[in-house]
C-alpha cells in the first residue's frame, strides 16, 4: 500500500507542477512500484532441517517444497564431500528457487556461528555424526561417545551400525543413479557387517570412517569432544529404551536377551 501511494503521488506531482517528469519517467516509476510490490508478495518457505540427516535427505527436503534444485544441490555436495557434517540442523526461511550454492552457504555459515565456541575438528564431526545416529537422548550422547573412545583406544573396531547403514545405502544410492526419492537409513542385518565392503563399514575397518555420515547436533559435537570415559565399557545397547553398558561381549549379549 505504501508503494502504491508513492506511485500515485509521483503522478500527481508531475501533473500539477509540470516539472516535466514526462510519460517515460512515470512509466519507469510504475515499473519500480510493480517490482517492489512483487517482492513483497513473494512468500518465503519455512524449512526445519532436523539432526542426523545426510545431505541427500536435506536436498530432497528442500526440493520437495520448491526451495532449490535437488540436482544442483547434489552436484555441489558431490564435488565437496567435506561439506557433510557442516549443514547446520536448524529452522530456515528461504525463497522458492534459491540457488543451491546460496542455501549451502547459509547452512554452513550457521554451522560456523553456532559451533564457534567448540571449533570441532574433522574427527570430532565424524564421531559426532555416529553418536547422533546412535543416541536416544542428550544424556546418552557423551556416554556412547565414551564407549567408542574406549574402543578406539584399545584398537578395537568401532562396530557402529549406523556406519554400515551409511555404507550400504551409499552403494545402493549410487547403483540406482542417485535418485531424489531414495530412502536412507534402511535396516541392516548381521550379514551386512561383513558383506558391505566400504571404508565406512566400521565392522571391517579400524578407526573412524573417512568423513561424517550425517549432519550432527550441537549436543553430539559436544559429546564427541567431551566423552564420558569411565568404567572401561566397550559395549552398549538399548533395551526397552534404556541404555545398557558392558565390558565384555558376553555380558553385552546377555543384557540384550
Amino acid at each position: 500500500m505504501r508503494y502504491r501511494l508513492i506511485a500515485i503521488l509521483i503522478v500527481i506531482v508531475a501533473v500539477l507542477t509540470g516539472v516535466g517528469f514526462g510519460i517515460a519517467r512515470v512509466l519507469q516509476s510504475r515499473k519500480l512500484h510493480d517490482l517492489a510490490v512483487g517482492q513483497l508478495k513473494r512468500q518465503d518457505v519455512k524449512v526445519t532441517v532436523i539432526e542426523g540427516r545426510r545431505w541427500e535427505e536435506v536436498a530432497a527436503q528442500l526440493s520437495a517444497v520448491g526451495v532449490t534444485s535437488y540436482t544442483d544441490f547434489k552436484t555441489i555436495m558431490q564435488a565437496h564431500p567435506d561439506y557433510e557434517g557442516t549443514l547446520q540442523p536448524d529452522t530456515y526461511r528461504f525463497f522458492p528457487n534459491t540457488a543451491a550454492q546460496s542455501i549451502i552457504d547459509v547452512m554452513r555459515a550457521d554451522f560456523t556461528q553456532r559451533t564457534n565456541t567448540l571449533s570441532p575438528s574433522a574427527s570430532d564431526l565424524v564421531l559426532a555424526s555416529i553418536v547422533e545416529r546412535e543416541a536416544a537422548n542428550d544424556t546418552d550422547r557423551p556416554i556412547i561417545a565414551g564407549v567408542y573412545a574406549n574402543r578406539l583406544k584399545v584398537g578395537m573396531t568401532m562396530g557402529a551400525d549406523p556406519s554400515v547403514q551409511y555404507a550400504k545405502d551409499s552403494l545402493a544410492y549410487k547403483a540406482a543413479g542417485y535418485p531424489e526419492s531414495f530412502v536412507f537409513w534402511t535396516a541392516i542385518t548381521q550379514a551386512d557387517y561383513h558383506n558391505v565392503v566400504s571404508p565406512f563399514n566400521t565392522y571391517l575397518q579400524t578407526g573412524l570412517p573417512p568423513s561424517p555420515i550425517c549432519n550432527p547436533s550441537f549436543a553430539s559435537i559436544q559429546a564427541a569432544q567431551s566423552p564420558t570415559i569411565t568404567g572401561g565399557y566397550l559395549f552398549f545397547g538399548y533395551k526397552n529404551g534404556k541404555l545398557l553398558l558392558a565390558k565384555t561381549l558376553s555380558d553385552h549379549q546377555a543384557q540384550l536377551r
